[in-house]
């Protein structure tokens, strides 16, 4: 009888394995800036500015994470009358950006939480009323291989010249 008060009680102590698997795999950590880091030689592409030559939207996007971000988006992700358009899920809002908007690079982030990929982070710094960090859609860059699995041999930083040019 007391080994089996003593079961009850303990049973209720502490957290439960399904509780200890979901917080460890699924809390948002911060990303990591790996934009230093020689593996990626992404260091001389930073603080690069760039023009956008289409309209661009910046969208609030939901993430795995269950929290929103802010992307730069190209138009087959928000204007359903471009011929690639593929609609996003989960998008909260979205503000059209005309093309000539100026974009500076800024960092490059390694996802900690589930996904594990890659992030690059930019500046749009006009366009709306104030410089918003943003994260840039794999479309405006040439160099794409940070999309999951991580870096390849490729670290030649570049922007996809459909999307982006020189000011």
């Amino acid at each position: 009888m007391i080994a089996s008060l003593a079961l009850v009680f303990l049973v209720g102590c502490g957290d439960s394995p399904e509780s200890l698997v979901r917080n460890k795999l699924f809390s948002p950590r911060p990303n990591k800036d790996v934009t230093a880091d020689p593996e990626y030689n992404f260091s001389p592409f930073t603080n690069t500015v760039w023009q956008t030559k289409t309209k661009t939207a910046i969208g609030d996007i939901k993430s795995y994470t269950g929290a929103y971000q802010l992307i730069l988006l190209p138009p087959e992700s928000f204007d359903p009358t471009d011929p690639k358009y593929r609609k996003i899920p989960d998008i909260k809002s979205t503000t059209v950006l005309p093309p000539g908007i100026r974009l500076r690079i800024t960092r490059l982030l390694k996802d900690q939480g589930a996904w594990g990929g890659y992030l690059v982070e930019g500046v749009v710094e006009d366009g709306t009323k104030a410089p918003k960090t943003v994260y840039v859609d794999r479309d405006f860059l040439a160099n794409v291989w940070w999309a999951s699995k991580g870096p390849t041999t490729n670290t030649n930083w570049g922007v996809n010249p459909d999307m982006l040019e020189k000011p």
